[in-house]
């Protein structure tokens, strides 16, 4: 039977029958476009075919979590999709699981999230879970289970910005220096060095440096856990192509030169994996283990405590304060654009601004 779209002012609707075993029962269904009707009626009969269609008024918020992760599983990164999960087990669906999605208002999830606030949760933290809020109920009112989101205007609460700790280049030579006596040293340099990520450092295989024209590709990252390597990137900026000053890709032709004698030599999972860090059984590095070995290092070298992630931040700043385009800084980094860039080194656009009006200030006569 034809399906019947009428157009009511901007909205369009039509009526389906969405009884059970014979039982008259109908539903209308009201969207901004005919296209967005007519997919929910498909995936609203596709769940009467297969016996699991709820009625919107009496679905669970946990029934609606299970079906947007299955949907979810395989569309995003596994580390996203692990978060998403988390975000939900940990803290919303014990808030939140038992109560009807009809039931659930604005009140009701603003309620939710000042209560994250009082407990003193950051607001970074506090801003994830609205985001899988918005999500969850956005795909509730794309297949029909709700007529609105009262998650959509949900608002995160700003984080002022902080300046990152980073080193002088005097700081960075000095910690290179004693890494260089360490298992995990080609992690710090390439971090330092070219401003990769962690997950994308521990996911490098050999074959992903270009020795002869001296970049790195990156093609995929280790999960967070350690457990995976995944081809899916952060971001569609975050595949990319790095280039590696020349002294250090001496360094890592040196590096190549021992692990080309040891996989020859143990085989197995360093010919499996070809990783450019890894385990003492060739296998991915545990993430943590990177966290403990720089802790050490960073205490011997007697420069200040920071995060392997500030390494990256390191690497950036110093480019920028020696006259490197911002730009260029961006795509070296992976950002998605280069707003991302300027408003986490604001700090160091302030120099720059100030070196510019210097600079500009003595031509004038």
């Amino acid at each position: 039977m034809k399906l019947k779209i009428k157009q009511r002012g901007d909205k369009y609707t039509c009526v389906i029958d969405v009884g059970i075993n014979g039982e008259r029962k109908q539903k209308r269904i009201t969207k901004a476009t005919k296209k967005e009707v007519e997919a929910a009626v498909l995936e609203i009969k596709s769940q009467l075919n297969r016996g699991t269609y709820t009625e919107p008024s009496k679905m669970l918020f946990s029934e609606l979590t299970r079906m947007w992760l299955e949907q979810k599983e395989f569309e995003i990164r596994y580390s996203t999709f692990k978060t998403y999960k988390q975000v939900l087990t940990t803290s919303i669906l014990p808030e939140l699981g038992n109560l009807q999605i009809a039931k659930i208002t604005y009140q009701t999830l603003i309620s939710f999230v000042n209560k994250m606030y009082k407990k003193g949760y950051t607001k970074n933290y506090v801003a994830k879970h609205i985001a899988v809020l918005k999500m969850l109920f956005s795909y509730a009112v794309k297949h029909g289970y709700l007529a609105n989101n009262p998650a959509k205007e949900l608002k995160k609460q700003e984080e002022k910005n902080t300046v990152t700790t980073v080193w002088s280049d005097e700081e960075m030579n000095k910690f290179l220096e004693v890494a260089k006596g360490y298992a995990y040293y080609p992690a710090f340099l390439l971090a330092i060095a070219c401003g990769c990520r962690r997950g994308e450092i521990l996911g490098l295989t050999w074959d992903a440096i270009d020795f002869k024209d001296g970049y790195i590709n990156i093609q995929q990252t280790l999960t967070g856990d350690g457990k995976l390597l995944e081809k899916k990137a952060k971001t569609k900026q975050s595949i990319r192509s790095i280039k590696i000053p020349p002294n250090v890709l001496d360094e890592l032709k040196v590096l190549k030169e021992k692990f080309e004698i040891k996989k020859n030599a143990l085989k197995g999972n360093f010919s499996k994996f070809n990783l450019v860090v890894s385990s003492k059984e060739g296998t991915p590095v545990n993430p943590r283990n990177i966290g403990r070995s720089m802790d050490l290092i960073t205490e011997k070298a007697g420069v200040p405590r920071i995060t392997f992630h500030s390494l990256r931040h390191t690497h950036a700043t110093l480019l920028m304060e020696n006259g490197v385009n911002m730009k260029v800084v961006s795509e070296r980094l992976g950002h998605s654009n280069i707003k991302t860039t300027m408003d986490r080194y604001t700090h160091v656009s302030s120099t720059l601004q100030d070196q510019a009006a210097e600079i500009f200030g003595s031509l004038l006569k």
